[in-house]
């Protein structure tokens, strides 16, 4: 091989599409920029809101207002409440029915399964004469 001023590989590898391999007779790094853009901000005044007269404020304070605002939560809460104070209920009334069935299964004796035969039986059949 000749002596070229760059190295050179006869392996393949990698480069992006329709662009030549880079060169190392090329720049490699970007011209470096000397002066660097740096994002500008302005600063925004906010004035607190005037309330000339406190018995203009638009939300009413009322005992009334608090008792609407707080009925349907109250009485979502308690049916909630009731709802489940039923299935506790329920689930006793299950437990109970279980264990009254489980007591009649202990109290009944199993009898043996009865076992027949498909052969008939010795003391139905006759004695040769």
């Amino acid at each position: 091989m000749e002596e070229l001023p760059f190295m050179c590989t006869t392996e393949m590898y990698l480069c992006c599409w329709h662009q030549p391999p880079l060169s190392p007779l090329r720049e490699t790094s970007p011209k470096k920029e000397e002066d660097v853009a740096i994002p500008s901000w302005r600063e925004n005044h906010m004035e607190p809101l005037e309330v000339d007269n406190p018995n203009s404020i638009p939300e009413a304070l009322d005992d009334n207002v608090y008792l609407k605002r707080h009925l349907k939560l109250e009485l979502d809460e308690k049916r909630r409440k009731r709802w489940d104070i039923q299935r506790i209920r329920e689930q006793r009334m299950f437990q109970r029915l279980q264990q009254r069935m489980n007591k009649k299964k202990v109290r009944e004796p199993e009898s043996e399964p009865e076992l027949s035969s498909l052969y008939p039986d010795t003391e139905d059949g006759e004695s040769p004469p």
